[in-house]
């Protein structure tokens, strides 16, 4: 026998699954409106069968909460698409011999031999890193850290977030790409000891390519920004 409390987790279970094909991406207010209507109308598909059976006073008494729940599943998607702004800070590279980083394709810092910080830039979840290195000759390193100017965020890259890409000059990729590169960065785990090279306390490790030029990928992703070494 179905309760009226199965029919109400039922249309919740439905609502949930429906807001994960919303797209990431921002919302216009023509937009917002038109997805909320199609919201609505997708979820009182699954309303109306499953409440036949009810009376009418407990038909009055769900459809305003049903409605509610829509509301604020709607108004939560929205405020995620639109929270996601770039965090403000610098990277900081220790690197032998030499870094050219890239975010979502365009260059934003160059760093040689050493300990270097760049200008301020920005830094955001879903961001696409690729990082061009180069060894001259000799022991080779790199290691990357963000951290935010108002010192409440450090983002560390480990070996595993970093992909090596297999092809030459490339200076961004898709999120299918990545997902086609299967080989990580190899951690330098003779290193370990030197993390105190960079004024940031950080997770990052040191990495490198197969070879001494190379070039590797990475995503930025929630975890990563919401990270802060104690």
């Amino acid at each position: 026998m179905i309760t009226k409390i199965d029919c109400f987790s039922t249309i919740a279970a439905s609502a949930s699954i429906s807001f994960t094909r919303v797209p990431h991406s921002a919302l216009s207010a023509a937009e917002r409106v038109s997805s909320f209507g199609d919201f609505q109308t997708s979820y009182l598909s699954f309303y109306q069968p499953i409440t036949e059976f009810l009376q009418p006073a407990m038909r009055l008494i769900l459809f305003p909460l049903f409605i509610a729940f829509l509301t604020s599943q709607s108004n939560a998607q929205i405020a995620s698409v639109r929270d996601n702004t770039p965090t403000k800070g610098s990277l900081y590279v220790a690197v032998d011999d030499a870094a050219k980083i890239y975010i979502n394709g365009t260059e934003v810092y160059k760093a040689g031999t050493g300990e270097t910080r760049s200008p301020e830039i920005g830094l955001k979840t879903g961001d696409r890193v690729v990082v061009q290195l180069q060894n001259n000759g000799g022991p080779r390193r790199f290691m990357l850290v963000f951290a935010s100017s108002d010192g409440q965020n450090v983002v560390s890259f480990k070996n595993h977030d970093f992909k090596i890409i297999p092809d030459i000059d490339v200076t961004d990729f898709t999120s299918e790409q990545f997902q086609k590169w299967t080989k990580f960065a190899k951690q330098d785990k003779h290193k370990e000891n030197a993390t105190h090279m960079l004024p940031i306390k950080s997770y990052s490790e040191w990495i490198w390519g197969d070879f001494d030029k190379c070039i590797l990928a990475a995503i930025v992703t929630p975890q990563m920004l919401a990270q802060k070494p104690k």
